[in-house]
């Protein structure tokens, strides 16, 4: 398989993908208009997959060039039409316009099949090029220049959205669409429809730039929330999509590189092959590389404290059963403390054991905090010698969602020449602020359960 292949097939695959997450996930009143993107990704997956199989094709395989060289030129109009209605559906004239350029097309196809001699005087398979011999003539002149106008009516109808759209983010994505639609469509004018007269081999760039643009869209969609990606499955498909894309980039750049290192040789079907397994265990592995990076990023950058990734723990933490003393180990690590520990019911859960005895922590539970509203609390002697003893630098209140009390959490000291500023001490009470919600919800769930 020919990579120019591979890259046309693959892209179809994720165009269509992207349509099918557009309609499933876009609001009701979005619906209709939401229809009219999938069915232009399927256009785009027509012309891209019939333009990728034609061009591969074998001459074993001859008798279906002729019905790949309609999916080329009938996928084209789909694909057209659908995205002049996505833009302009919901407007009177924007639904005129489609009718209009839906009964051309429909027309102008209708004739090729009735007699494709109109289009292309003969076709030829082989195995070093697959070209079609087009008629230079009133139908293929035809079919240039409604495609042209209809190129100009759809970008004309993305400018009207842009115009007539409140939406910051949803602008912004059709700004990328507008661009990536202009030089797409520039490239296929030139590479799909003027040069094939003369040379049919690279008609493969026009869909391939288009399919990219679709998919560049499709991420400015999903970066401003313009869908809804509330089921797994939509958002398994979205990373696919977008892990697919980088791929994609990847074997053109390779491509590239290849060629020019190589003097024009085209690398073989085995390096495809192995380039496309090599790129797709780097990206399948890539959530555990970044989740490892993180950890230990977190884990040694002891004069300073990695809130998201301490955040995203917590969070993934709420969503399971809390082990207190594997809590307190955490936030040890990744605060950067010799101790962490709680106190909760008269009983220390912590990261390290300490010798502090009932009597003594029931005069840790009768500590106030320093002001009102606030969390960490003052000691004196007796108690600070208790603390002072096993280590512990600070005590801070835990507060439930409600404000109400249910525990302290003894903090050791910091590792390292960690030296708190203002933000520091706002951060660890960010993050103590959400360890107590944590904990707090895991002791009502339990409650609950033991009160059935």
């Amino acid at each position: 398989m020919r990579l120019n292949t591979f890259l046309l097939l693959t892209t179809a695959i994720l165009t269509t993908m992207c349509g099918l997450a557009v309609f499933v996930g876009s609001t009701k009143p979005e619906k209709k208009r939401s229809l009219w993107f999938l069915i232009a990704t399927l256009g785009c997956a027509i012309w891209t997959v019939s333009i990728g199989l034609f061009l591969s094709l074998s001459p074993e395989k001859e008798s279906l060039a002729p019905l790949l060289v309609v999916g080329i030129y009938l996928g084209a109009v789909i694909m057209d039409v659908g995205i002049l209605a996505y833009n302009s559906w919901k407007y009177d004239l924007g639904k005129l316009l489609t009718v209009i350029f839906l009964l051309i097309g429909a027309v102008i196809i209708g004739i090729f099949l009735s007699n494709p001699s109109v289009l292309y005087e003969s076709i030829t398979i082989s195995r070093t090029e697959n070209y079609v011999t087009l008629v230079n003539g009133w139908y293929y002149w035809t079919y240039l220049v409604y495609f042209t106008i209809l190129t100009f009516a759809l970008l004309g109808s993305i400018v009207f959205a842009i115009k007539n759209t409140k939406n910051k983010g949803q602008r912004i994505g059709l700004n990328v669409f507008f661009v990536g639609q202009s030089i797409a469509g520039l490239l296929a004018c030139i590479f799909d429809l003027i040069l094939p007269l003369k040379d049919y081999s690279l008609i493969w760039i026009g869909p391939l730039a288009i399919s990219i643009t679709m998919l560049t869209f499709y991420y400015a969609i999903v970066k401003y929330h313009s869908i809804r990606l509330n089921s797994g499955w939509l958002k398994v498909l979205t990373y696919v999509v977008f892990v697919s894309l980088a791929a994609i980039v990847y074997m053109l750049i390779f491509y590239i590189i290849f060629t020019a290192i190589f003097r024009g040789a085209k690398p073989s079907t085995q390096v495809i092959v192995l380039n496309s397994v090599m790129i797709l265990i780097v990206f399948l592995l890539m959530p555990a590389f970044s989740e490892l990076t993180s950890f230990t990023k977190s884990l040694i950058s002891t004069k300073e404290v990695d809130l998201p990734y301490i955040i995203k723990k917590l969070n993934k933490i709420a969503q399971d059963s809390v082990d207190l003393k594997e809590l307190a180990s955490f936030l040890a690590e990744h605060l950067h403390f010799e101790y962490v520990g709680f106190l909760i019911d008269g009983k220390i859960y912590g990261s390290d054991s300490v010798a502090i005895s009932t009597e003594e922590i029931k005069q840790i539970e009768l500590l106030k905090s320093y002001k009102e509203n606030g969390i960490w609390q003052d000691f004196n002697q007796p108690v600070g010698e208790i603390l002072s003893r096993s280590n512990i630098k600070a005590v801070a209140e835990l507060k439930d969602s409600e404000g109400t009390s249910f525990g302290q959490i003894l903090v050791g000291k910091p590792v390292g020449k960690i030296k708190f500023e203002r933000r520091d001490l706002i951060q660890l009470e960010m993050i103590i602020n959400l360890v107590a919600i944590v904990i707090s919800s895991e002791s009502k769930i339990h409650r609950k359960k033991s009160k059935k």
